[in-house]
């Protein structure tokens, strides 16, 4: 939903304060509405914006007294949409009911109750059911991954209003154009990289899911270093589902070796897997930070519930510290990425502490188990991992590492 504001008013503020998610995604807090009042506003809006344009005239059935009424087509919103994006001439204010939970909220797909797991409905069990689609251990706490959000969105409605770009321009820059309009029931699969945008044509409701498959992990690891250099938050730790995927890995390698989940990872590991690279290329990043603060010797042992509550981002970038982190005394909530540790504070570097979860020996370690030598990952590192390992089990006692190892002076905190 949107309201139209002219000019003149472009300079008020806005007393609403957004919170963390607000600033996340793009969003300010607005007035509340309940799911009626919203779609008794988005109507009324539609009604007073197209009643004096030309509409086609349909009739809804949904009316006991079948009253004739003038509803404006696709073609008729979309191109006054374009309009407003191309060439505004007042300021366009979007009413967008996002990032609802569902599991507070409650989602259109049915899911199985606690009482009775047998449905009749098929479409409880049914793979197309966004509650059914496959997770890692523990994903549901990783800010949102393979977790359904319910959106609820009103004419005009966009998901990326300040950075949209006219399907115009982009055609005269021979970029390639498509257009998809969705209908109830139907899905829209969006992949990396790809820029989108879109509006809806009316009141309605639809629920969006973020997926991370394991061969998305090289795209991921670029766009969080895009959004880094842009100052951007990110909307899901990188690190933290690189770590579950790890870690599913091996547990399965050392538990289960004819368990058919492992036959099914195996292709993304091995010297040439996609999971190794992705992980071999973040250890090889993650070095280079740490020659960044070569100068800050005071190397701390992360806590692991470091970032288990809240997400602890940079203070200057918002990049994910789930790895490593820098701090200072003075400053004992404010933390920055090893490429911003400098910027944390004034203070000399004597005075500085690093953060790090692992250290560049125990990554490479996790590298060389996932190439295929279990032994490199270390007995007494398992507990630290999370990994869940039989008592019987033996492993090799010394790793073989061919990379340079990286001595740090680790101290617990």
């Amino acid at each position: 939903m949107t309201r139209r504001r002219n000019a003149s008013a472009a300079s008020e503020t806005n007393d609403c304060l957004g919170s963390d998610t607000d600033e996340k995604f793009g969003f300010q807090s607005g007035s509340d509405y309940t799911l009626e009042t919203f779609k008794e506003y988005a109507d009324e809006y539609k009604r007073q914006y197209f009643g004096v344009k030309g509409a086609t005239e349909s009739i809804d059935f949904r009316d006991d007294n079948r009253e004739k009424r003038l509803e404006p087509s696709v073609v008729d919103i979309e191109g006054e949409y374009w309009q407003i994006v191309e060439d505004p001439t007042d300021e366009i204010e979007v009413l967008y009911g996002a990032d609802l939970d569902t599991a507070t909220f409650g989602s259109g797909f049915p899911k199985a109750s606690a009482e009775n797991k047998i449905s009749l409905d098929p479409c409880v069990l049914s793979g197309w059911n966004l509650n059914n689609l496959p997770r890692l251990p523990c994903s549901e706490d990783i800010s949102g991954v393979l977790v359904p959000w319910l959106y609820v969105g009103m004419c005009f409605s966009s998901f990326c209003w300040v950075t949209q770009l006219s399907p115009s321009v982009l055609k005269s820059e021979g970029i390639p154009v498509y257009r998809a309009v969705q209908n109830p029931g139907e899905f829209v699969l969006t992949f990396p990289r790809a820029y989108h945008s879109g509006f809806n044509c009316g009141f309605n409701c639809a629920e969006a899911v973020n997926l991370a498959p394991v061969d998305w992990l090289p795209r991921g690891l670029c766009a969080t270093e895009l959004y880094s250099e842009q100052h951007r938050k990110t909307s899901l730790s990188h690190d933290k589902v690189a770590r579950e995927a790890v870690k599913e890995q091996l547990e399965l390698y050392f538990l289960q070796s004819n368990n058919p989940r492992l036959l099914r990872w195996q292709k993304f590991c091995g010297k040439d897997g996609v999971l190794t690279k992705a992980l071999k290329a973040r250890v090889i990043m993650e070095n280079k930070r740490m020659e960044i603060v070569s100068s800050i010797s005071n190397v701390r042992k992360m806590d692991k519930d470091f970032d288990l509550s809240t997400e602890r981002e940079c203070f200057l970038c918002s990049y994910d510290l789930h790895l490593s982190a820098a701090g200072c005394e003075c400053s004992p909530h404010r933390y920055g990425c090893l490429s911003h540790a400098k910027r944390v504070c004034s203070c000399e570097p004597s005075k500085k502490f690093l953060l790090v979860r692992y250290n560049l020996d125990e990554l490479n370690a996790l590298v060389v188990a996932l190439e295929g030598d279990l032994g490199a990952v270390k007995l007494h590192r398992l507990e630290d991992f999370g990994l869940v390992l039989p008592m019987q089990l033996k492993l090799l006692e010394e790793p073989k590492i061919p990379w340079r190892k990286a001595s740090l002076n680790m101290r617990d905190h």
